[in-house]
């Protein structure tokens, strides 16, 4: 399935695309996603309980007052499109996000973004995330749905436990960040930590 059928296939059903960023398209539903899950066609392998094991213990962030942030993994169905080299990748658990890529090395870097964009609504609208990789494998999807599925790992910072701190800053730039937070509906502080996550994300890469 491409990313365009993926698409057609939400609006018939009545999701409606939200605004995104570069290549990414999100959808959201007015009322929770429907309760009619798709059959499982396959399990993960062992291997992956494993993986998922090592990756809960290593990821957490923080120190002894709790975890700022942490990184967590969720499944992406990542499919070649017939003509050419593109890519499209959707996650079973997020329905309605899905991006492409140009190309196999830019994949993975796009599937980050929009995973990332779609938890960041999640969390600005106070809805509960699913289970990430780490506490359920068992994550359900057609694979009659795509041509050649390939099943990848994509890692999210997600919010930890929120923390207070004392930071000096130019009276006129706090005065425009206050101005877009209100603009777009968000904090002084979910602003000034996204704008943070995407120097990080330009600098390093993560």
């Amino acid at each position: 399935m491409t990313a365009r059928e993926a698409m057609n296939r939400l609006q018939r059903e009545g999701w409606a695309e939200r605004p995104g960023k570069g290549s990414h398209m999100i959808f959201k539903k007015a009322s929770a996603a429907s309760s009619s899950r798709t059959t499982r066609a396959t399990s993960p392998p062992a291997r992956y309980a494993q993986y998922a094991s090592r990756l809960a213990g290593s990821s957490r962030l923080g120190d002894r007052r709790g975890p700022i942030m942490a990184t967590r993994h969720y499944i992406g169905i990542a499919d070649q499109h017939v003509k050419g080299e593109s890519w499209s990748i959707t996650f079973p658990q997020f329905p309605g996000v899905t991006s492409v890529a140009e190309c196999a090395g830019a994949l993975m870097r796009q599937a980050k973004d929009a995973l990332a964009t779609a938890v960041e609504d999640m969390e600005a609208d106070r809805e509960t995330l699913p289970l990430s990789f780490e506490d359920d494998q068992d994550v359900p999807w057609k694979r009659t749905a795509f041509r050649n599925p390939h099943v990848l790992l994509v890692p999210v910072e997600v919010a930890g436990r929120a923390v207070r701190v004392n930071v000096s800053i130019d009276e006129g730039l706090l005065g425009r960040i206050d101005d877009v937070a209100k603009r777009i509906n968000s904090s002084r502080s979910a602003l000034l930590a996204r704008g943070a996550r995407l120097v990080i994300h330009e600098e390093t890469g993560a």
